[in-house]
Order: structure tokens, then C-alpha cells, then sequence
């Protein structure tokens, strides 16, 4: 947008960003973003060299850290329809509904599909299959059931 020259933009941008960190408690960033908002919507014919890579690094590192506490705070917040459980047969679980699935899939029917997705509805498996496990239901809601074949190769590589 800077580069652009679309300040206007821009300025919005730092002013979401503004906001947002200001509601998450960051006010050191927050006041970074402000004075970054102000810059872009003062209206000068020169914007002054800003340290982007460190501000963009610091920005990075917060939603890294937001990652992987959102979903803990979820869980903790009660904000979860069912907290995921650690499950001793989990990995079974998930390799009958790999095998459940296929058909669903390869006749294009989301509820079968679905019916399927259950079998592992409440299990925490690591991060890697928890996102593939994510794909796949995204896949399945948005009917992209090519989608949903290939996550579901993936997945069976992780068995």
C-alpha cells in the first residue's frame, strides 16, 4: 500500500491494527501502529523511513504467540461446544474414518462425510493432523471433494 502510495489505505490499516492490539492489551505496539496511523494520514509529501522489519517482526511474533493460545483460552473459556480430550485410541479412531470417508467422498456426499468426521469429533491428535483434520472439514462444507481426497492422503501419510 506504502509503496503504492495509497496512504489512505494504508492508514486504515494501521488504524485496524491500532485497534486490535489496543483491545488485546499490547500497548506498546499499539502506540507504534498509532504513530504509524498518524504519519500515513498527516498528509505529507514525504512518509519518513519507518523500521518496518522490527514492527513487522513484533507483529509476527504476537500472532505466533496468539496461535497458540487462542485455542487453549477457547477450551479454558468454556467457548467450545466440547473440549478436545486426549483419546488412548485416537489413532484407531482416526484410521476408521479415514476408511469411513472414502466412499462419502468419491460420491460427492457430504453427510457421509460428515457421519464420518464424527468418529474423531472431540479427539486432540498434534498440531499437524489437527490441520489437516481442519482442511478436510473445510473441504467437505465447501463440496471441493478433490480437496477433500488429497488431505484425506495426507492424513492416511501420517498413520
Amino acid at each position: 500500500m506504502v509503496q503504492n502510495k495509497d496512504y489512505v489505505a494504508a492508514s486504515r490499516m494501521a488504524h485496524t491494527l491500532k485497534g486490535i492490539l489496543g483491545t488485546i492489551g499490547c500497548a506498546s505496539l499499539q502506540e507504534k501502529f498509532a504513530k504509524l496511523e498518524y504519519t500515513l494520514s498527516s498528509n505529507q509529501e514525504e512518509i519518513p523511513l519507518i523500521p518496518w522489519t522490527k514492527l513487522n517482526d513484533r507483529l509476527q511474533k504476537l500472532i505466533e504467540r496468539l496461535c497458540k493460545s487462542i485455542p487453549l483460552a477457547a477450551e479454558v473459556l468454556g467457548e467450545r461446544e466440547e473440549a478436545l480430550v486426549e483419546d488412548p485410541e485416537a489413532m484407531t479412531k482416526l484410521s476408521k474414518m479415514l476408511e469411513t470417508i472414502e466412499r462419502p467422498i468419491h460420491d460427492a456426499v457430504p453427510a457421509g462425510c460428515r457421519a464420518a468426521l464424527q468418529l474423531i469429533e472431540h479427539i486432540r491428535y498434534d498440531e499437524c493432523r489437527m490441520e489437516l483434520i481442519k482442511q478436510l472439514k473445510k473441504a467437505v462444507e465447501d463440496f471441493d471433494f478433490e480437496t477433500a481426497e488429497s488431505v484425506v492422503a495426507e492424513l492416511k501419510k501420517t498413520l
